[in-house]
């Protein structure tokens, strides 16, 4: 399968170039995913691929803030670029924990300027993902050890996390390309969580430009995101995209309440495993 990869600028972004047809399958956020198949129900997306069990997004702040607990956001300033998607959940948590939405007040900034505008006090909190935010604040000299973290999973939410997602009559009418696709993008998951050091190896031959990326940043990057989103219980005893329908569909109810969408879908409208491969194809330990 000849595979040309593109870099992608956010969910907001791949969702409107996939539904376009630019691509043929694209990362992205499942609960993105959903509202906008609500708002563009002539061209429905589907996701093939959970990459992530685990949702990453939540709140970041310093413990030197003394923020101890989400409701103690209130009033606080958050940092996030506009779409940001864990900015988008707030809403979400915020009904879950008995906050209003609108009491925080939210400070626009770029991607690259947001972990900075924390470090510096200029805002007391920043929403994210946390293989974005906590290996770019190590980067800035805060550990770990420094951060209190707001999971939204920790918190009343059990959501999944990024998706490979299609246009669903693309993979009606190439299933042997989507099969096909799907099988290699859990292959390459499944060495990635076994050997990082490997696969991020591999990163010059597919992307221009990744020799200057900072390379202790990005694997420190990968080995977080494997360690709290890919490699999980579930994951373990049932394989890499493993997916709880019960679970997916409580996720999509919760979403799509804080969201304001009319509708729940069912997770069928949302997830097809139709193409995934068997069992002991996606088992990494």
């Amino acid at each position: 399968m000849n595979v040309t990869i593109e870099r992608g600028a956010g969910s907001a972004d791949a969702l409107s170039k996939l539904a376009a047809g630019r691509y043929a399958f694209s990362k992205g956020d499942m609960y993105s995913m959903m509202e906008f198949n609500e708002k563009n129900p002539e061209v429905p997306l589907i996701a093939v691929v959970i990459e992530s069990n685990r949702h990453p997004g939540g709140i970041f702040t310093l413990k030197r803030n003394g923020i101890t607990d989400p409701k103690q956001l209130a009033g606080v300033k958050i940092g996030a670029p506009a779409g940001d998607g864990a900015r988008r959940l707030w809403p979400v948590l915020a009904n879950i924990i008995g906050v209003d939405p609108e009491a925080v007040e939210w400070v626009n900034c770029e991607p690259a300027l947001r972990e900075p505008l924390l470090a510096r006090g200029e805002v007391q909190a920043i929403s994210g993902f946390g293989p974005s935010v906590v290996p770019s604040l190590q980067k800035l000299g805060i550990s770990e050890d420094e951060l209190e973290v707001f999971y939204f999973n920790d918190y009343g939410l059990n959501l999944y996390g990024p998706i490979v997602m299609s246009r669903l009559q693309y993979v009606r009418e190439n299933p042997d390309i989507a099969r096909g696709f799907v099988a290699g993008y859990v292959k390459g998951l499944v060495e990635t969580i076994q050997d990082p050091v490997a696969a991020f190896a591999t990163l010059p031959k597919h992307f221009e430009g990744a020799d200057a990326l900072d390379q202790e940043t990005e694997l420190a990057r990968l080995k977080y995101t494997i360690a709290n989103y890919w490699d999980t219980p579930d994951t373990r005893a049932n394989g890499v995209s493993a997916v709880d329908l019960e679970r997916l569909q409580t996720s999509l109810a919760q979403v799509a309440e804080g969201y304001g969408l009319q509708r729940v879908p069912d997770a069928s409208e949302i997830l097809t495993t139709e193409f995934l491969p068997p069992k002991e194809a996606r088992m990494f330990a």
